[in-house]
């Protein structure tokens, strides 16, 4: 099982990848910097999810849902973007994203996303609140949910 994150800020991939391995463990997650390597780690093996950054240097993360989309359908796609929701969600989800989270949120809102969409897609991931006790989260407790569109 592995998730794939595309986007071309090393410093923000070294922190998801981080985030996730330490929510989800079961997942091998995988890096491309950019649309070429994104397509070259889609034909090594099929991901179970992709987070999508929007701006890419060789690629617009909009078209590549689509693309991803139109070849690999069951493939989920969390697009996370900097761009305002009236610029860049609807186009999101018109592209065949399951969802997608302003980078602003990302802190708050990822995992509960990453997590509601590998559940929808595959009802394989960990509840919200065990992935939040696991990163020390105070919603653990609370019951918090998070936040996805």
């Amino acid at each position: 099982m592995n998730i794939l994150i595309v986007d071309d800020h090393a410093p923000l991939r070294e922190a998801l990848r981080v985030c996730l391995q330490l929510a989800l463990p079961q997942y091998d997650i995988r890096e491309a910097e950019d649309g070429r390597s994104a397509w070259s780690e889609l034909r090594r093996s099929l991901p179970d999810l992709v987070l999508m950054d929007v701006n890419l240097p060789d690629a617009n993360g909009i078209e590549l849902t689509a693309q991803i989309k139109k070849s690999l359908p069951l493939v989920p796609v969390v697009v996370v973007t900097g761009h305002s929701i009236e610029s860049c969600g609807e186009d999101a989800l018109a592209a065949g994203a399951s969802a997608f989270v302003m980078k602003e949120a990302m802190q708050r809102e990822l995992l509960p996303v990453v997590m509601r969409v590998l559940d929808r897609a595959h009802g394989t991931s960990p509840r919200d609140d065990d992935a939040a006790a696991a990163l020390g989260d105070d919603r653990a407790e609370a019951g918090t949910p998070g936040a996805d569109r």
